[in-house]
């Protein structure tokens, strides 16, 4: 079955540095609200769930979904289309998987995308400079002070990369 729409976008999620394989991140809770301040440390036996720490719910992997986090992409991305997630884990840059949406549904906070069976997850790749040149041709133009803050800042850190056909295939090419 040839893939019609093979558009696609990169963003960014937090993941769990104290496991071996991909795991979404553990983030501080600061005066009752939730932050993007990811804990890099065992949690203390004092921490709780909901009151301390919290655990990022986007991507789901379990019901393969992306329903809270970044609703602009959750807005902007269509069914067919590539999100494909990348991470900062222990220090190095990585994709971690993709979902091919399959399905765009109307949710209270905004669309809820479904990924359908051409998805690959979890899947860990290191992030190489030619990677990130192969994506986003601009970034050789770009400074900056360590190899991880080029990757994120050319690869749209917080936010998303959108990918024409030939980057999105690109892409997969290199995630096989």
């Amino acid at each position: 079955m040839a893939l019609k729409n093979r558009k696609g976008m990169v963003t960014y999620a937090y993941s769990d540095w104290n496991v071996n394989h991909f795991a979404n991140g553990i983030m501080k809770i600061r005066g009752g609200k939730h932050t993007d301040v990811p804990i890099h440390r065992s949690l203390k036996e004092n921490e709780n769930e909901g009151i301390d720490y919290y655990v990022k719910p986007d991507p789901n992997f379990k019901d393969a979904t992306y329903d809270v986090c970044h609703p602009e992409i959750r807005e902007r991305i269509n069914v067919g289309e590539f999100l494909f997630f990348r991470t900062l884990w222990r220090e190095s840059p990585y994709f971690f998987g993709y979902f091919h949406i399959g399905e765009k549904i109307d949710g209270e906070k905004g669309p809820i995308l479904k990924a359908d069976m051409w998805g690959r997850f979890p899947y860990t790749m290191p992030i190489s400079e030619e990677t990130v040149l192969n994506l986003n041709p601009k970034a050789k133009d770009s400074h900056a002070r360590s190899f991880n803050e080029w990757v994120n800042y050319n690869l749209g850190y917080r936010r998303y990369l959108e990918l024409d056909e030939q980057r999105t295939d690109y892409l997969l090419n290199v995630m096989k």
